[in-house]
């Protein structure tokens, strides 16, 4: 019983793993290649009037970001997620009365995030 409960663990770790270095590799591969195609692609005077610098700095800071810290983020998220999920569904087992109260909170709480989400996105499109 509990050597099949370590090994669903362990595969759905390593699967969980795979899929997210995989997907992660390939935006990476995406974003490089998104980067680095218009750079090619550009003419002289671009090179001429750009500093070296600022070209380099753009693909080492930037792109860092997108390498480094966005699958961190990724992945503490997904763990929070899955936690919450696994919570709620643990106390919907030994508690009935806890969907009657939790779903009216999800409506309300999802209600509240459509409406103020997109104020937020408009306000961030003129600011940028």
């Amino acid at each position: 019983m509990f050597i099949s409960d370590a090994l669903i663990a362990v595969v759905s770790v390593v699967v969980d793993c795979l899929v997210v270095a995989v997907g992660f590799i390939t935006a990476s591969r995406t974003l490089h290649s998104g980067a680095l195609y218009p750079l090619f692609r550009a003419p002289m005077s671009f090179f001429d009037t750009t500093p070296v610098g600022r070209i380099l700095n753009y693909f080492s800071t930037d792109l860092d970001t997108a390498d480094a810290a966005l699958p961190l983020d990724v992945q503490l998220w997904l763990i929070s997620v899955t936690s919450l999920v696994s919570t709620v569904i643990t106390i919907a087992f030994a508690k009935r009365e806890f969907l009657a109260i939790i779903l009216p909170i999800l409506f309300v709480n999802m209600i509240i995030q459509v409406r103020l989400s997109q104020p937020a996105l408009s306000m961030r499109d003129t600011l940028y």
